[in-house]
C-alpha cells in the first residue's frame, strides 16, 4: 500500500507529456516546462546494454588469454559490478526524477539533465541547435560559462566540454556545451532549440531573423 500512495504522488508530480506543453508553445510569455520521457530513456539504455554486455566478455576473453584465468575472472567481475551499479543509479534518478529536465521562463533556461544542474540568463545564451554525435541532442552554447548558476562541479564540467568541444572543431565536429538529450525529452531537438531561439528574442527584445525586414 505504501509503494502504491508513493507511486501516485511521484505521478502527480510528474504530469503527462500532453500536459507539459501544449499553449506554452505558442505563448512565450508562459513558462514552458519538459519532464524527463523516462520509458523513453530507460528503454535507450537498456538497448545500450546488448552492445556493452558482449564487448565487456569479449574483453575478458581476450585478459583470460593474453593475462591468466584468475586476471580475466577478476576484471570481468569488477566491470560487471561497476557497470551494474551505474547502470541502477541511472534507472534509480529517471524514477525519482519529479523535477523538470528542463523550463524556460523569462528568467532563462534551467537545465536539470543527468550531469548538468544550472541556469542560464536569456542574455548567456549563445545559440542552440539541434545536432547528432552518437545521439541526436538540443545543443545550447553559453556565451560565458562563469555566469552560469551552478553547483563548482557542474561548471567544472562545463569547462572540460567547452575544451572538449574546441578539440572536435578542429576535426570538423561541431558539438554543444551543454547538452539534453533528445530520448530524454517529449520533444524534438529542433522543436526544443526553436523554443530556446523564440524565447530568447522575446525576453530581450531581439529583431525576429525569420522575418523579411
Amino acid at each position: 500500500m505504501q509503494d502504491e500512495s508513493s507511486a501516485d504522488a511521484h505521478n502527480e508530480l510528474v504530469p503527462d507529456s500532453d500536459s507539459v506543453h501544449g499553449a506554452s508553445m505558442v505563448d512565450l510569455d508562459a513558462p514552458l516546462v519538459l519532464y524527463n520521457d523516462r520509458s523513453n530513456a530507460i528503454t535507450n539504455l537498456n538497448r545500450r546494454l546488448k552492445f556493452v554486455i558482449p564487448a565487456v566478455l569479449v574483453y575478458a576473453l581476450l585478459l583470460c588469454a593474453s593475462q591468466g584465468l584468475l586476471t580475466g575472472i577478476i576484471c570481468f567481475a569488477s566491470f560487471s559490478i561497476t557497470m551494474a551499479i551505474g547502470y541502477l543509479m541511472v534507472v534509480r534518478r529517471f524514477n525519482r526524477a519529479t523535477k523538470p529536465l528542463l523550463q524556460m521562463d523569462e528568467t532563462g533556461l534551467t537545465i536539470r539533465a543527468l550531469l548538468t544542474d544550472c541556469h542560464l540568463d536569456w542574455n548567456n545564451v549563445e545559440e542552440a541547435r539541434a545536432y547528432r554525435f552518437i545521439y541526436k541532442f538540443a545543443g545550447i552554447n553559453p556565451r560565458s560559462i562563469s555566469a552560469i548558476k551552478g553547483p563548482l562541479p557542474v561548471k567544472l564540467f562545463l569547462y572540460m566540454n567547452y575544451l572538449s568541444a574546441m578539440l572536435y572543431r578542429l576535426v570538423g565536429i561541431k558539438v554543444c556545451v551543454i547538452n539534453v538529450p533528445e530520448q530524454y525529452a517529449h520533444l524534438k531537438a529542433e522543436e526544443i532549440c526553436e523554443q530556446i531561439e523564440l524565447r530568447r528574442q522575446h525576453h530581450l527584445a531581439l529583431p525576429d531573423k525569420s522575418k523579411p525586414h
